[in-house]
């Protein structure tokens, strides 16, 4: 029974608030160059979308708000302009490095298209560039999926845990937040390990008073 329970360890943690899960299609991902030339116009992007499947009701279970919200991206332009850095659960292990690099048709696959949404928050130059330092350190670091849901270690994120640790990147003082706790039921104790689980829930950013949404919509069948 012991390695039964071992063996769902990774099952569970995958499934189990579903920033780990978030239903993407098999397509190609593609990794990046490091970003050096990034134009500073003022803000961060947060790019975030809602899926009507099991594993998109189960993240916004967890949420902190009512907004639709399952995953989560950020760009450091429009993203009509540029591009959406997010992590990727690879089903197929067949990426190097989970963090990934999206356009519109890949990253907002809403089922319903206000659902694919586009938030902006202020930035000082030097808070930008903060940010931008941490995305290419993580670049080069190799990241990937975080499946313990441990936001102590910082060399494995999930989709909302790499945003956050972005913006605190740019500036602690300003962005840091409290983790979220939810006890575990008694079976996923018994394969975590653990009575409760702390963790960035995808809607943390709307803690924020100075974040815009932006007026847009995007429909994955345009």
């Amino acid at each position: 029974h012991v390695k039964i329970i071992q063996s769902l360890v990774p099952i569970f943690a995958a499934l189990f608030l579903g920033f780990l899960l978030e239903s993407c299609e098999d397509k190609k991902k593609e990794t990046f160059d490091l970003i050096s030339n990034a134009p500073y116009a003022g803000y961060l992007y947060l790019c975030t979308r809602a899926t009507e499947s099991k594993e998109g009701r189960l993240v916004m279970r967890y949420n902190n708000s009512e907004q639709e919200v399952s995953h989560i991206g950020i760009a450091f332009s429009l993203p009509e302009e540029g591009e959406i850095y997010n992590m990727y659960y690879d089903k197929k292990h067949q990426l190097s490095n989970d963090l990934v690099k999206e356009n519109n048709q890949q990253f907002f696959v809403s089922d319903q298209a206000q659902n694919n949404k586009i938030w902006a928050i202020p930035v000082t130059k030097e808070e930008y560039e903060n940010a931008l330092h941490y995305l290419n350190a993580a670049h080069q670091r190799s990241v990937q999926f975080d499946f313990e849901i441990d936001t102590t270690n910082d060399e494995e994120l999930y989709c909302s845990e790499l945003v956050y640790n972005i913006l605190v990147a740019a500036n602690a003082k300003r962005f840091a937040l409290e983790t979220s706790t939810s006890k575990l039921k008694k079976l996923e104790y018994l394969i975590m390990k653990k009575e409760e689980v702390s963790y960035y829930p995808v809607d943390f950013f709307l803690s924020y008073p100075d974040v815009i949404p932006i007026d847009f919509e995007y429909s994955k069948e345009s």
